[in-house]
């Protein structure tokens, strides 16, 4: 099986990179990517919480990602089943490890089903990535918690 593995910085605490990554109205921001736009977001950051995200990317056609989380550790972890079809799913880990005012975020999106899907999630990943570290050092440079 395939995997996407991807390591950024945010200039933001653990906490902010939490809420960054699992709060519907910061999701809206980076999700679909620079220039695209997330039609809708709904999300329960808990373990057994679902999520669903409908996104348009610049130039490409429209996405929705869903599934389940299966294990939420708030500023730490986040865990998910990724559904591609009625039957397979794909496992999401993102790890966050706090480096003082900044954040590394780890992505591992393993057991895709075929190169293909490995390919579209980690260009999706790629996009999504950059969109959310812009965003983040908006949130920094303003000064802005996103945990308020």
């Amino acid at each position: 099986m395939s995997r996407v593995t991807l390591v950024t910085r945010l200039p933001v605490p653990a906490s902010t990179a939490f809420s960054l990554l699992t709060d519907p109205v910061h999701i809206r921001s980076w999700w679909a990517g620079p220039g695209g736009r997330v039609a809708n977001v709904q999300i329960d950051a808990r373990d057994a919480g679902l999520f669903w995200i409908a996104a348009v990317p610049e130039g490409g056609p429209g996405r929705s990602d869903y599934g389940c989380f299966t294990c939420v550790i708030p500023g730490e972890l986040i865990e998910a089943d990724w559904t591609h079809d009625a039957t397979r799913t794909s496992r999401l880990v993102i790890q966050l490890v706090p480096l003082g005012v900044q954040t590394e975020v780890s992505l591992h999106h393993r057991d895709l089903p075929d190169p293909a899907t490995r390919e579209m999630q980690e260009a999706h990943w790629r996009q999504a990535f950059a969109a959310l570290g812009a965003y983040a050092e908006t949130c920094a440079a303003d000064d802005i918690d996103p945990d308020q």
